[in-house]
């Protein structure tokens, strides 16, 4: 009897491997959230419970990605944009944001339980730079 070499068996037709596409899916699909929503603008360490306004009006360049904005919360510490700043450095940090061409307008967030003292104090020294223009944050209340 004459041995015949025995055939291979057919490959498995099961694919042995990860498919991705299902998790590329998701993943661009978080990514895609992640972009629309992104992060807040202007925002600031501690939280500013803002004054109430019946009147208040639009002021669209507080929009803007380079305006001036500071803050000053209830503990009397004070944040230029997104950090915090000492007493003396706000206007050196005003000029300077001047320079790089900022616009000639400060947007002033007081919390509404701060000290009095603590916006004079700020208000100084925005003048101090020389901007006379000053925009107050409030929340605007509902006029009915």
């Amino acid at each position: 009897m004459k041995l015949t070499p025995r055939k291979r068996p057919r490959p498995s037709q099961f694919l042995n491997g990860i498919d991705f596409w299902a998790f590329l899916g998701i993943e661009f699909v978080l990514l895609m959230i992640f972009l629309v929503s992104g992060p807040t603008l202007h925002t600031h360490h501690g939280s500013a419970h803002l004054a109430s306004a019946g009147r208040a009006t639009p002021m669209p360049g507080a929009i803007r990605e380079d305006a001036m904005y500071v803050v000053v919360t209830r503990d009397g510490n004070i944040f230029f944009g997104t950090q915090q700043i000492q007493d003396g450095e706000l206007p050196t940090a005003i000029r300077d944001a001047v320079l790089r061409g900022s616009e000639g307008k400060v947007y002033l967030q007081v919390d509404s339980r701060a000290r009095y003292g603590d916006a004079e104090i700020v208000l100084d020294q925005i003048r101090e730079t020389g901007i006379e223009n000053i925009g107050l944050i409030t929340n605007q209340t509902d006029p009915r």
